[in-house]
């Protein structure tokens, strides 16, 4: 190996050594890169993680209060439905109450019409019995009368 075979070894060596660190510094570079756009997209992903639970906790929250807003109406609309049918079972009460009372108020009434009736009747028949018995006592002076003459 003469003195030209090894300079173009060390030149082909210097060669590659340079290319070794160009090589390297491209890949120091490119980790570099890499490194810092694994930090950014895992900062990004975190980001989004907690977005979505934050989402998540909102929706429950949401879906919670929802359902106790509809619980409160449910039971407020009961309350009223309650309040409702017992006000119109008072007034139906009040109603048939009132009107037995009116019903018993007209029966006793009737009653008294009708006694009254049948004591008036008994005393036209009485009249009427007391009448024909004096027109009969005159028909019957009035014959003897007649007769007499």
């Amino acid at each position: 190996m003469n003195m030209s075979d090894k300079e173009t070894y060390n030149n082909q060596i210097n060669l590659y050594k340079a290319q070794l660190k160009n090589r390297e510094e491209e890949f120091n570079e490119l980790q570099s890169t890499f490194e810092r756009e694994k930090i950014i997209l895992n900062s990004r992903i975190s980001h989004l993680e907690d977005f979505k639970h934050k989402l998540a906790q909102d929706l429950t929250e949401s879906t919670s209060n929802f359902e106790q807003s509809i619980n409160h109406l449910k039971n407020r609309n009961k309350l009223e439905k309650d309040k409702l049918e017992k006000n119109h079972e008072t007034i139906i009460k009040s109603m048939d109450s009132r009107f037995n009372e009116i019903t018993n108020q007209y029966k006793k009434e009737i009653d008294n019409l009708k006694n009254e009736l049948i004591e008036k009747d008994k005393v036209y028949k009485n009249d009427k019995t007391d009448l024909i018995n004096q027109i009969n006592k005159y028909k019957s002076n009035d014959y003897m009368k007649f007769e007499q003459r």
